[in-house]
């Protein structure tokens, strides 16, 4: 009952939002297939195991639940962005891990679940160089589930097809997180991407939007 409310809760902020129907399923399966890897990585394999996986893989379904909070007029909009219009869009990892936050305190249950889903809705937008939102964390301070998310979140946009822009190849996308200058995301869950990229590649191809 409590995976279905959960599974409720995100296919909410999916339909908000002009993500594609198949991106909770998909996100699911990036992220286990990017944290198996990192297992196998010195650097990561210590802070995770198997319950540790199996948790990630039902919060990051929470990971855009703000943006039921978003206005219409902003989250619909089929063009580019204004920059207040932005700011109000970027909110919606603040306002979504209040919600959480709140259902903590009121409930005081499952906390340890609850925490990682409030680090990833609130932290998914943070980038490793310290260039991201909400709050310009850097490095190993944006917990480590909210920087597999943030992967695995990029490489479905980038990937799918939207109102405002068209989608891109595997190996497009590749390149442009591959890059040598590439500061967005945590380097050892660069080298576990390129182990995995081949799953990605077929998740995205064989779950329907």
């Amino acid at each position: 009952s409590q995976d279905v409310l959960i599974y409720a809760m995100a296919k909410m902020a999916e339909l908000r939002g002009q993500e594609t129907n198949g991106h909770l399923m998909r996100m699911q399966k990036y992220v286990r297939v990017l944290a198996e890897a990192s297992r196998r990585l010195p650097a990561l394999g210590s802070c995770m195991d198997d319950a540790w996986v199996r948790m990630l893989e039902r919060c990051v379904l929470l990971h855009d639940i703000g943006k039921v909070a978003i206005p219409d007029h902003i989250i619909l909009k089929p063009g580019k962005l204004e920059p207040e219009e932005r700011s109000i869009m970027e909110s919606h990892t603040v306002l979504g891990s209040d919600i959480l936050e709140a259902v903590a305190r009121q409930q005081g249950v499952c906390l340890a679940f609850l925490q990682m889903a409030i680090d990833i809705v609130r932290y998914h937008h943070e980038r490793y160089d310290g260039a991201g939102y909400p709050e310009g964390l850097a490095g190993d301070a944006i917990p480590l589930a909210a920087r597999i998310t943030a992967l695995a979140d990029v490489y479905d946009a980038m990937r799918s097809k939207l109102v405002y822009k068209p989608g891109l190849a595997h190996a497009a996308v590749r390149r442009l997180l591959l890059q040598v200058d590439q500061t967005q995301f945590d380097p050892a869950l660069m080298v576990a991407f390129r182990e995995c990229e081949s799953a990605f590649e077929q998740i995205f191809a064989g779950t329907p939007d």
